[in-house]
């Protein structure tokens, strides 16, 4: 029998782990040894990551949990065989006006530990020298008694995905005859900040990204080729991403997941990996075009000026016998060209378009010469919802006195809003165009939701666009399309509509490599309920 399942291996980058960890006793749970060690109070995950010398990211790594806080009685686990692996070297390369004091802080190294490694840097370094900062060594851990695990021990360890994954693993080949099985391998980027002392909300939003990966993962484990995942902290910089990127495993990668908060980091990424087989998979920048230069790359977002583009048709094509209304104060006209954009093609079919301006805000006697008899599409000059508040109840009043249909015309920015304003959002008939839409009242979304809850005791961030969600659905189609392109993620494309994003991927005679083409036309309708179109 041939076991199919998704390993994930997670594997942060940056520090060894030295012998102090293995002074843990060991239990063995579902047949794997665990080294063990049990939270006190007022223990702080750096004060734990200097007892064990062991880096925070490390920490991390094997109890991705501790990424919503470390709280006393918490077990960590350490898998034993995992830490008696050959350890990867890892080297920095010196950069103008950096200082030993600094790359001893970027990787979270005490400074006699760097200089210990580097002897030459005592006496300074210079740019452009090769520094070691973890060396390719076999750690032997000493022998130690081995303790059972019980239910309870059990049920703590299932709340960390990667062992929950890896001991499912175990259980099925102790079944099952093992054919050994080439897995694909999958990179994901994060600027996962581990070196800060105090998560900020930024880090914690990109941990629910990876959490929502590794949820999709977990949900694929149990069929198709295997797969590896590892997991890399970019610390949100551009040096830090180089010397990721320097690792000779990244030439063995399928695919990469391009990192936010990093400036032309797809570019770099597509033209740092020596194998061009390597896919790289921008979910974050949407009007990044080095899917234009770069036959690996994909682009995840439909670019700005196509997304401008099929919005227009659409709504001409929908709202033909509607007559445009350009509306707004001169406070804020940041849509002003894109309201210009609608206008320009409403006439190119033979329909003039009316323009009011108001002042301070928009009075019933600013729309008098609108006939009451005419369907109205109201096209507001800004995003802004403060711009939006000085004329929408005016605009809803006259909606209600109208003989015929009235709607209005919203921008991406507005699917944030709720309560009051979602329900004049309903009001005005409003239609928007977005690269993405999450229904949280969906069945569907509830039950990923609860998912996430259950798995990670946390709820996930509900900020839009939901980075829990957005991973989720990037995982769940990087694995089904590497899986059905037989390693290959162009080969194994297909259109897939997640909770929150719309993939389909398409290539044309101006892309070079890959972008998506989908968008959404989201209609919040005056009873209340939301209809979505998916284009």
């Amino acid at each position: 029998m041939k076991l199919k399942a998704l390993i994930i291996a997670v594997v942060m980058s940056v520090m060894s782990i030295d012998a102090s960890v293995y002074e843990l006793p060991i239990k063995v749970v579902d047949g794997v040894e665990y080294y063990y060690y049990t939270v006190k109070a007022k223990e702080t995950l750096y004060s734990l990551s200097r007892q064990f010398e062991m880096s925070q990211e490390d920490m991390l790594k094997y109890n991705p949990s501790l990424a919503d806080g470390l709280k006393a009685g918490a077990t960590l686990y350490f898998p034993v065989d995992e830490l008696n692996q050959v350890t990867t070297p890892i080297y920095h390369i010196v950069k103008k006006g950096e200082s030993v004091y600094g790359i001893s802080r970027q990787y979270g190294m005490e400074i006699d530990v760097l200089i210990a490694m580097n002897p030459s840097a005592k006496d300074g370094i210079k740019v452009g020298e090769k520094l070691v900062i973890r060396e390719g060594k076999k750690i032997l851990a000493p022998k130690q008694d081995v303790a059972t695990s019980t239910t309870e021990d059990v049920q703590s360890v299932e709340n960390d995905p990667t062992i929950f994954l890896q001991s499912q693993v175990k259980v099925e080949e102790e079944v099952a005859d093992v054919v050994e099985e080439k897995s694909y391998k999958i990179a994901l980027f994060m600027p996962f900040m581990l070196n800060e002392e105090v998560m900020s909300n930024a880090t914690r939003t990109y941990l629910d990204f990876y959490k929502g990966f590794l949820l999709a993962a977990k949900e694929l484990s149990n069929s198709g080729q295997l797969v590896d995942i590892y997991a890399y902290d970019t610390y949100g910089n551009i040096d830090s991403l180089s010397m990721v990127l320097s690792q000779p495993e990244m030439s063995e990668m399928n695919v990469i997941i391009a990192p936010p908060g990093e400036n032309k980091s797809v570019e770099l990424i597509a033209s740092s990996v020596d194998n061009p087989n390597v896919a790289v998979f921008n979910a974050y920048y949407a009007n990044d075009t080095t899917h234009l230069e770069y036959r690996n790359v994909i682009q995840a977002n439909i670019v700005r000026d196509k997304m401008y583009n099929k919005a227009i048709a659409r709504i001409v094509e929908e709202y033909g016998d509607y007559v445009p209304v350009i509306i707004g104060s001169q406070a804020n006209t940041n849509k002003a060209a894109i309201a210009e954009m609608f206008k320009a093609e409403f006439e190119k079919n033979g329909v003039e378009s009316q323009r009011i301006i108001f002042k301070r805000s928009l009075q019933p006697i600013d729309l008098t010469s609108l006939n009451k008899n005419t369907k109205y599409l109201f096209i507001p000059l800004s995003s802004s919802e403060r711009e939006l508040e000085k004329c929408v109840d005016a605009l809803i009043d006259f909606r209600k006195g109208s003989k015929a249909n009235v709607a209005m015309l919203g921008y991406p920015e507005w699917v944030v809003f709720n309560n009051a304003m979602l329900s004049k959002l309903h009001s005005l008939n409003t239609v928007i165009y977005s690269r993405f839409y999450f229904n949280e009242n969906g069945d569907k979304e509830k039950e990923i939701a609860n998912k996430f809850e259950e798995f990670y005791k946390t709820p996930m961030k509900k900020s839009p666009p939901i980075q829990a969600v957005l991973g989720y659905d990037c995982g769940y189609y990087v694995i089904k399309a590497l899986r059905g392109g037989n390693g290959d993620l162009f080969d194994g494309r297909f259109r897939y509509e997640g909770m929150q994003n719309v993939f389909d991927f398409t290539k044309s005679t101006t892309t070079i490599g890959a972008e998506n083409q989908a968008l959404y036309m989201i209609y919040y309708r005056p009873k209340g309920n939301v209809d979505c179109v998916i284009f």
